[in-house]
């Protein structure tokens, strides 16, 4: 494990993250000139809450932005349509899973049933939906170029599929290693079947050449391809108590790749031939080599992460303090608050269909269970927590935000999509698999509760980041561009992942987010709360639309609930002094 790739990004990161509060005594001592002594005003004992500083009403803003060239926002919004039609990815999911959680465990059985498998009532059925993407699609995409890429999609490289698992909890543990493991393709094709088994089950003990032929027997109509294209690599025993199992693995030469191979490989469990595949082998030099590049291209990303991950943070710290000195708003914080954990509880009861499949048989299956619902709750609590407090002490009041005109917002929703849209086409590498909404309990639904939750969280994060631009923009003026530079371009680290750093994003990113910041700082930083909105539904709508009719509703009544969301959180919300404090400049 300490070899393994990507440790030492882990390492770095807890090392920087542990150094943070000593970076941050750091810096306040080189600013101060000297050590000094812990007032005893600011100990624990010395607090006290101080009463709300009133606010001046302040005059209702117009319909129509001041400070602004007449037709500005129009042609603002066409470029950002027009880049968020042109960037945004509109193509159909790869290999797409059509058939549904129902459909896949009931072709499960019928398998096992054609293999004379008859699983009593202790067996319990166990599946999930992954895309199966592993490193040696990168392999081929990188070596071999795209069009074989596509070409060996769902023959030697898996696409995505369901997983489902016959596995028991109850009774022997020993006994319980036995598992069946069925994947399902498409709309319903069985692709393979694995089978596990105890290490002290008994079973026959075959020779080599006997294991060797009733794989060839097994492969022949299988694989589709002549005894002349297969050419034997291993034969490898496994040898158990009382039993030896074994492993034939030949080499595809029908098929030809700049680097690395094609095989075909059978395990024979006692005398029984099970898990028949193919795959690609992929040089161990290569794959240490992808390991450590993956690992520095994902640097980037993962620090730019962390520095919004700080932000927030930072953000909660003074929401805290704020909240203790009864300078919050309540009624947001509350409201947020519930919206965001109904929406991640109901999430996460969508998709729990999912979550008991890597259950461990040797453990028992009440303990995790509920080990699961119990992370699950606390992680909910904790997010929605956290993010309702620094909406309720960091979001200017909603008289702002309702007394801009619609084209107004919707023009600064549309740049910011076509924005989004653009750091994403920087980007495009490998081409993506996916399986949708297609292992949820309700897909429907997904969006229903996703796009409320993640407006609530965008708004938030993007409040803090406009809110220490206008204190750092008030104090040092000088300042202000280059911050607004920095999260742009920060914001384009963010898209590269590992393909490594889209500089051209970078660029972007730190070009276009000063202007934009700019016409939000003259127009008001409330007219974020319905631009993101918009931004919503249009990154929402070549996703929705790629997958059909299903999708697009559920986003429209997400898009929906997303608005009652708004109302509910901020329409009744009281002023909050130190929000009115905190944005007062932000025109």
């Amino acid at each position: 494990v300490a070899e393994s790739g990507g440790i030492w990004f882990d390492r770095t990161m807890v090392v920087a993250v542990g150094l943070v509060p000593l970076g941050i005594v750091l810096w306040r001592r080189v600013q101060a000139g000297a050590w000094s002594r812990f007032p005893e005003s600011l100990r624990n004992a010395g607090w006290s809450a101080t009463p709300p500083r009133p606010v001046a009403p302040r005059v209702a803003q117009s319909a129509q932005p001041t400070g602004l060239p007449a037709g500005l926002l129009p042609l603002m919004a066409l470029a950002g349509l027009a880049a968020w039609a042109a960037a945004s990815d509109w193509s159909p999911p790869i290999h797409p899973v059509t058939a549904t959680r129902t459909e896949a465990e009931a072709l499960a059985h019928e398998a096992l049933a054609e293999q004379g498998v008859s699983l009593g009532p202790e067996w319990k059925t166990l599946s999930s939906a992954t895309d199966g993407s592993d490193t040696e699609h990168r392999f081929i995409w990188e070596t071999a170029g795209d069009s074989t890429f596509h070409a060996l999609l769902g023959d030697a490289l898996p696409v995505p599929h369901w997983r489902v698992r016959f596995a028991r909890f109850e009774g022997d543990v020993a006994d319980r290693a036995e598992e069946w493991v069925v994947r399902i393709i498409g709309a319903g094709t069985v692709d393979r079947i694995r089978h596990t088994l105890p290490e002290g089950r008994p079973g026959t003990r075959l020779e080599e050449e006997e294991a060797r032929a009733r794989v060839d027997s097994a492969l022949g109509a299988w694989v589709g391809t002549s005894a002349g294209s297969l050419e034997l690599v291993s034969v490898e025993p496994d040898q158990h108590p009382e039993r030896t199992d074994w492993t034939v693995t030949y080499a595809d030469r029908s098929v030809s790749l700049p680097e690395g191979e094609i095989r075909v490989a059978a395990n024979v469990l006692g005398d029984e031939v099970t898990y028949r595949r193919r795959f690609v082998q992929v040089p161990e030099e290569w794959s240490r080599d992808w390991q450590r590049r993956s690992v520095y291209a994902m640097l980037p990303a993962g620090a730019a992460g962390l520095s919004f991950g700080l932000l927030l943070l930072i953000a909660l710290g003074m929401g805290v303090v704020r909240t203790a000195r009864r300078q919050s708003d309540r009624h947001v914080t509350i409201t947020a608050g519930l919206i965001l954990l109904a929406g991640s509880l109901i999430g996460t009861y969508n998709g729990w269909a999912s979550t008991p499949f890597e259950y461990q048989t040797a453990r028992p299956w009440p303990l995790q269970f509920w080990s699961s619902v119990g992370w699950e709750v606390f992680g909910a609590l904790l997010g929605a927590g956290a993010l309702a407090m620094i909406l309720g002490t960091m979001l200017p009041r909603t008289e702002v935000s309702r007394r801009y005109a619609a084209t107004t917002w919707l023009g600064i929703g549309a740049l910011m999509a076509g924005l989004q849209a653009m750091l994403g086409w920087f980007s495009q590498g490998m081409p993506g698999l996916t399986v949708g909404a297609v292992g949820l309990r309700w897909p429907v639904l997904d969006q229903v509760t996703s796009v409320p939750s993640n407006l609530l969280g965008g708004i938030a994060l993007t409040t803090v980041v406009f809110s220490f631009g206008n204190r750092i923009g008030g104090r040092w003026p000088s300042l202000w561009l280059p911050w607004f530079m920095v999260v742009g371009a920060v914001d384009g680290l963010m898209v590269g992942g590992a393909e490594g750093v889209a500089w051209p994003a970078v660029v972007v990113g730190a070009l276009v987010t000063p202007g934009l910041a700019w016409v939000i700082r003259r127009i008001g930083v409330g007219v974020l709360v319905p631009a993101l909105l918009v931004l919503a539904a249009l990154t929402g709508l070549p996703s929705a639309w790629n997958w059909g009719p299903d999708r697009l509703v559920g986003l429209g009544i997400g898009l929906v609930a997303a608005w009652f969301a708004l109302q509910i959180v901020w329409r009744y919300g009281m002023s909050s002094p130190a929000v009115e404090e905190a944005f007062l400049d932000s025109r």
